[in-house]
């Protein structure tokens, strides 16, 4: 166990009664063997038996509260040491001659979705990757591919480079395309994170996909990946996070984006 948790407020405190408790009740139990008797039992246990099987629900209960803080501190580890980056630059074409990215959809664009969500996480950077200089993206660092033609590629390598610069540990490559990854999927990929050569992918059916988490060792292969085939073939050996399907649908077409509407929310 890690010895910060004993930092973290009421947890700590909550483990550190236990270790108390657990002196006493082992006090208790060599009165017990002394005695060979229950007549001297303190009122609120009648016996042996009463007394421990309290002492083992106090126990579960203690490593069901330090189990779920030291997990919540690992994600915020993870968060602090990764940056966020959201691709937007693509070409658009089976979407016709209106920028995907920047379509309304409900009074706000199309690519802001996965933009919120993204911003709820206290990530150590975000940024994101885009053609399109006009369109607006609060809370991150709009970093602008001026050779969207070229593929994902290299809005991924003008990502990894920025992340990079940034001295952080890891780094979460999302798809603009893709709104309805919720901020749970997000920190289940997080909290898969092992070090630097991490490798998570998100996943339906054993099909790896973004979006995926990057560990430090891959930002040199990240940055010469060519064409629009992204990072497919690194994800294919990526640790699998399974998602809904629903959650992981990216949006190509006006055809697609009709068939979706109805799962938009702000």
């Amino acid at each position: 166990m890690d010895l910060s948790i004993w930092s973290i407020g009421g947890v700590g405190d909550l483990c550190r009664r236990e270790t108390e408790r657990r002196s006493r009740f082992r006090l208790l139990e060599r009165r017990i063997e002394r005695q060979g008797s229950s007549s001297r039992l303190p009122r609120s246990y009648q016996n042996a038996r009463e007394a421990k099987i309290h002492q083992l629900g106090v126990r579960a209960k203690v490593i069901m509260h330090c189990t779920k803080s030291i997990e919540q501190q690992e994600g915020s580890v993870a968060e602090a040491s990764t940056a966020a980056i959201l691709l937007a630059a693509g070409q658009s074409v089976r979407f016709g001659k209106e920028h995907k990215i920047a379509t309304a959809v409900r009074g706000k664009a199309l690519g802001h979705y996965a933009a919120k969500r993204l911003a709820a996480i206290p990530f150590a950077a975000r940024f994101v990757v885009t053609s399109n200089s006009t369109l607006q993206w609060p809370h991150f660092q709009a970093l602008i591919n001026n050779r969207p033609e070229d593929g994902i590629a290299r809005s991924i390598a003008l990502g990894i480079a920025a992340a990079h610069k940034r001295g952080v540990e890891a780094a979460l490559i999302a798809l603009a395309d893709m709104p309805f990854v919720p901020i749970v999927h997000f920190q289940r990929l997080l909290a898969q994170y092992k070090g630097t050569g991490t490798l998570v992918a998100s996943g339906v059916d054993g099909s790896r996909m973004p979006p995926a988490l990057f560990g430090a060792e891959w930002f040199e292969m990240l940055q010469q990946l060519n064409g629009d085939q992204g990072a497919r073939s690194l994800i294919s050996r990526a640790t699998l996070v399974v998602a809904r399907p629903e959650d992981l649908v990216d949006i190509d077409s006006p055809a697609d984006l009709e068939r979706s509407m109805k799962h938009f929310d702000w």
